[in-house]
């Protein structure tokens, strides 16, 4: 295997790695699926470490830590932090979010078809992502100071600075379990090739 090289999203490339998935697919099919099985690992290292930084950056991190998901193919392993129903704050816990952003609240939408009258005092007929088309009420509109509930942006831009670069508790952990990771994949595919024809 070579180097271990990270793009600046902060994804760790180890080189060589998709290279020997294709190959282990063509001769050696159940090894494909075994190097899949070290990446899920690798994966969930860092799900881990994720989860243990989250309990010290406070209840919100701790909970949107349990939004985390793990995937793996033989080429690569994947962490998703993504906001659902239970986890609408999710991002927010991750990066941060700047402070007394104004907001609006009270707007309703009120669907409608095209054609239809709207009154001009209280909205206008607006349309949604998939083009279906809605009066907005506005007249319960109010402004609010909104995003306080979140600590302070840290920006979405991958940076190895581990104290100053983007992330409460996901990218940190891909920082500090980096050389961890990459020990992990060096031992666990030596063992492999160990085990098959390549050393034989």
């Amino acid at each position: 295997m070579g180097e271990t090289i990270r793009d600046a999203g902060g994804a760790i490339h180890v080189t060589g790695l998709t290279e020997l998935a294709r190959d282990l697919k063509k001769t050696a099919p159940e090894l494909g699926k075994a190097v899949r099985k070290v990446n899920l690992e690798a994966a969930k290292t860092i799900e881990s470490a994720a989860k243990l930084l989250a309990e010290g950056v406070g209840r919100q991190a701790q909970g949107a830590s349990e939004a985390l998901r793990t995937t793996a193919t033989p080429q690569a392993a994947y962490i998703n932090l993504t906001e659902d129903a239970d986890h609408p704050f999710a991002l927010g816990a991750e990066f941060g979010a700047k402070h007394d952003i104004e907001r609006t609240r009270g707007v309703k939408r009120i669907q409608t078809h095209q054609g239809s009258r709207v009154d001009k005092k209280t909205g206008k007929t607006v349309k949604d992502s998939r083009g279906n088309r809605y009066i907005e009420d506005r007249t319960g509109a109010h402004a609010i100071k909104g995003w306080n509930q979140f600590k302070d942006w840290r920006g979405n831009q991958w940076a190895p600075d581990t104290e100053n670069g983007v992330g409460y508790f996901l990218h940190p952990a891909v920082r500090d379990t980096h050389d961890v990771v990459i020990a992990e994949y060096g031992h666990a595919i030596e063992a492999l090739l160990q085990r098959n024809v390549f050393y034989q």
